[in-house]
């Protein structure tokens, strides 16, 4: 499953990595650290070891050898601001987590307790799958996480650290203090299958109270089994009564004293136990203290926030009874807030201690909030599969504890973006909804979530933080202008368990300079890594993409950690996720420049277009003719457009004067014919595919007439083409060298003309509409650049099916472009045009501006491929879907 993790304010930010694959019932963690930045009188800022140029402009510099010249530390999952320095945490799954910060030019490694420099004091379970860190009363809090995600153990509990410079200490860890401790004599009842789940340890050396251990947890500290923990259920004066809770969800464990070896089910991986023996020393732990805050199925810190000057944190991948959010005034003393665990949310379910199983087996962040009108603090929360639903939840603080915003218990409708997963459906996965909330964040006066899933990030923002329906928006997803994943692409895999899942499926938020970044975590597959992205918005809605490859570095999986330090902003590149690496270690860049320019969207070359009518003498057709006037030699490709069925050329005008604007001659004809066929007759406005030969003849013909105003200023050589639905699909067939009647006669071939350059096609997907219905069919485009731009509210050429029949394109160079709050007939001057059937849908964009839409990204797409524009080129695969706020785009440049 997923996780991830996030700072706690605009000043350091800890994050984590998941795996995504193992979504499902599992939970997920970010989250923003607050009081990271503190200002300084001297900094220790690093080096630069090189540049790079992101696609925004913006130049980044990488400031830290990958691993820190270790290739084991795959992550850094967490940066802070304190006294003067950078701080680093690593992921390192061979000796443990590492701790890094900024001396005079470069990088330190920090030594740790009683002089460790791995897993604190060697503990390798400390491995920071994630991590968090955070400057609360003048030091720094640094949380450490255990194990992996899974719903099996391999964990000694989460711990929480300070550090004043110079001395480090325990604050939630086994090693804050010993309530007991001694040597083991004898074992008892410890094994598979042998009558009892429990087992007994016998230390004939003490004399205990009954039952005073009772609840406590036993810590081997030596032998091969060091590490190991066990809860005790009851003691005599010598003897503990101990059993094993290493699988969630499974009532009836063994203990089992020999050595074991345990595999996870999803995602798969195996690990150890070692054996406990007689002679292996042991400590008894209770209370808050210890690690996991006394639980330590609380695997992991997700989140650490200051709120009313106190700092809490929240847990992670605790399947066995929930995750919770502890608070402290003082870093002393610390209390657990109610509900004590997932926020009092649970399935039913035998498997589980009183037959409860933990809606939110994690809280994967918290922020604090003013979108209410006072601040509040907010947390996001899993959801585990089961009768109450899965998908993601939201929380906020009250006087009484934790109130859910999001969940299907906050009224008593089904519907709304207060239903878990923001109304994502009871049958909500990780596959097809908001599963789980990634990172929260507060900018400009709105609260935002990032969601990780496999169908692709979501970003959502509410103005309210209310538990009212209707209270939040997409800004990316959903029906925003950006689609699912903020690119809309699907991962190269040939696994089918991943068949149709995207390439970014979880997003780090972090706010820098009155801009919200947005920091992406990919999915590896065996076929292709793209390398990870970054964007960032000035405004919360229109995305501006920094990098789509990793600033070059194909084997990064997340940017994941941002900190400001130095006035600028730092970021973690890393190579791994819970459950999968690339080759090498984790990266630190930092922002060295801001982009030069600001991308605008490419001005039509020519504002004064002239049209004349005429009949065309190669076929009969009135037409209309478009052409830039130019007052010079310069000549201009031809652009036939294909009519939709009974739809008359007038209805296309504005539409034909843009593209014209574009440097088009634009031909729009109107041409009859009588279609027979499977009974159905009809007389009227029927394109075929002969006209792209006619209108070629006439065209050339018409530049070599003096008294044409087209002498003289056709390219000859290029051609291009626009349709509308009858007509799109009759370009279709011609692009793919195919005749099929009634777009061509009957027994016919026909070939494509080597004048054709690219198509742009409007109100079309590949699944026949009309007379003969058939199923989506796949286009043999023969390496033709190709673009879809529909409606979004197309009723014919429909939505989903449309992004079926993208998929199905064979060749890239493609495009899909989807109008929001347009119809069938957003590329005419009018809806509903009489002739043709009405769509049903009523547009919500106004019609000029869905038409002028359509003809932009249609000449765009058209100037990029037939006359290698690179402005457009650009527009049309990166700044447009950023600066156009009525599209959603989806594009393949290729190679």
């Amino acid at each position: 499953m997923p996780w991830k993790e996030i700072s706690m304010n605009p000043n350091c930010r800890t994050d984590k990595i998941a795996w995504l694959s193992a979504v499902f019932i599992i939970t997920a963690c970010v989250l923003f650290v607050a009081g990271c930045e503190e200002p300084q009188e001297e900094t220790h800022v690093p080096e630069a070891l090189g540049t790079v140029t992101a696609d925004d402009g913006s130049v980044w510099e990488q400031v830290s050898e990958p691993g820190f010249d270790n290739d084991e530390n795959i992550s850094v999952v967490a940066m802070c601001q304190y006294k003067g320095r950078l701080y680093a945490m690593t992921r390192n799954e061979d000796k443990g987590a590492e701790v890094w910060r900024t001396d005079e030019t470069g990088w330190e490694q920090v030594t740790l307790w009683e002089n460790e420099k791995n897993g604190v004091y060697d503990n390798p379970r400390i491995n920071n799958v994630w991590g968090r860190m955070v400057v609360f009363q003048d030091r720094l809090y640094v949380g450490f996480s255990t194990g992996v995600q899974g719903t099996y153990l391999y964990a000694t509990g989460c711990e929480i650290w300070r550090y004043d410079d110079s001395t480090w200490e325990p604050v939630i860890s086994d090693k804050r203090d010993s309530e007991e401790s001694g040597s083991i004599i004898e074992i008892a009842g410890c094994a598979a299958d042998d009558g009892d789940l429990t087992a007994a340890i016998t230390d004939d050396s003490k004399s205990w109270q009954t039952d005073q251990w009772a609840g406590a947890v036993l810590q081997i500290t030596s032998g091969s089994g060091r590490y190991r923990k066990f809860d005790i259920i009851s003691n005599t004066a010598d003897t503990l009564v101990v059993q094993q809770n290493e699988i969630a969800g499974e009532l009836f464990e063994y203990t089992i004293c020999a050595e074991q070896e345990h595999t996870n089910p999803f995602p798969t991986y195996t690990y150890s136990l070692g054996e406990v023996e007689t002679g292996d020393d042991y400590e008894i732990g209770t209370g808050w203290d210890e690690s996991g805050f006394g639980d330590y199925w609380n695997k992991t810190i997700t989140a650490m926030r200051i709120y009313d000057e106190k700092l809490y944190v929240s847990t992670g991948l605790n399947y066995d009874y929930g995750a919770q959010v502890w608070y402290t005034p003082d870093g002393d003393t610390w209390q657990v807030t109610q509900p004590a665990n997932s926020f009092g949310n649970y399935h039913d379910n035998v498997n589980y201690i009183e037959g409860k199983k933990a809606v939110s087996s994690s809280i994967t962040d918290l922020v604090v909030s003013s979108v209410s009108g006072e601040q509040v603090l907010y947390a996001g929360g899993t959801g585990t599969s089961g009768e109450k639903g899965s998908c993601s939840r939201l929380a906020r603080m009250t006087d009484s504890g934790w109130e859910l915003i999001v969940d299907a218990s906050v009224d008593e409708n089904d519907t709304g973006t207060n239903e878990n997963g923001f109304d994502s459906g009871m049958d909500c996965t990780m596959f097809d909804g908001n599963f789980m909330p990634w990172s929260l964040a507060d900018f400009q006066d709105r609260l935002y979530v990032g969601i990780n899933s496999l169908g692709g990030i979501s970003v959502l923002y509410s103005d309210t933080g209310s538990p009212e329906d209707g209270s939040w928006f997409y800004s990316v997803g959903g029906d925003s202008a950006y689609p699912d994943g903020f690119d809309g692409r699907l991962m190269d895999t040939d696994d089918p368990i991943f068949a149709g899942t995207y390439n970014n499926i979880a997003p780090y938020l972090y706010e820098f300079d009155n801009e919200l970044y947005a920091g992406i975590v990919i999915m590896k597959s065996e076929k292709a890594t793209t390398g990870a992205h970054i964007w960032k918005t000035p405004d919360g809605t229109n995305w501006v993409k920094i990098t789509g490859n990793g600033f070059g570095d194909t084997d990064v999986l997340a940017f994941e950690a941002f900190a400001r330090f130095g006035d600028t902003l730092y970021v973690s590149a890393s190579k791994a996720s819970a459950t999968s690496a690339t080759e090498g270690g984790a990266i630190i860049y930092r922002l060295a420049a801001a982009p030069e320019t600001v991308p605008e969207t490419p001005s039509p070359q020519f504002m004064t277009v002239a049209s004349y009518s005429t009949t065309m003498s190669q076929n009969g057709d009135d037409i209309d003719v478009y052409y830039p006037v130019s007052g010079g030699t310069e000549t201009f490709p031809v652009a036939l457009l294909m009519q939709g069925g009974r739809v008359d050329k007038m209805y296309y005008e504005g539409y034909a004067q843009t593209v014209s604007q574009y440097g088009f001659i634009v031909i729009v004809p109107n041409h009859m014919i009588t279609i027979d066929m499977a009974g159905f007759i009809a007389e009227g406005l029927f394109a075929e595919q002969q006209q792209m030969y006619d209108t070629l003849a006439f065209t050339a013909q018409e530049n070599d007439n003096a008294s044409s105003p087209l002498y003289g200023i056709v390219d000859t050589q290029r051609l291009v083409m626009l349709g509308h639905s009858y007509g799109a699909a009759c370009t279709i067939g011609a692009m793919q060298n195919s005749c099929e009647y009634p777009f061509c006669p009957e027994g016919a071939t026909f070939t494509r003309p080597e004048e054709l350059k690219a198509v742009a096609l409007c109100g079309i997907n590949t699944k026949p509409y009309g007379p003969v219905e058939g199923d989506i069919r796949e286009t043999n485009n023969l390496g033709m650049p190709f673009a879809i731009i529909n409606g979004k509210l197309d009723n014919n050429a429909t939505y989903d099916v449309t992004k079926i029949s993208y998929d199905l394109i064979q060749d890239p160079p493609k495009a899909m472009v989807f109008i929001k709050g347009a119809n069938h007939y957003a590329m005419c001057d009018m809806n509903n045009p009489p002739g043709p059937g009405a769509d049903p849908n009523v547009p919500t964009l106004e019609q000029e501006v869905s038409a002028e839409t359509a003809a932009r990204w249609s000449a765009l797409f058209l100037r990029a491929y037939a006359l290698d524009d690179e402005d457009a080129l650009e527009y049309v695969h990166t700044t447009g879907q950023i600066l156009d706020p009525n599209v959603e785009v989806t594009t393949d440049p290729g190679t």
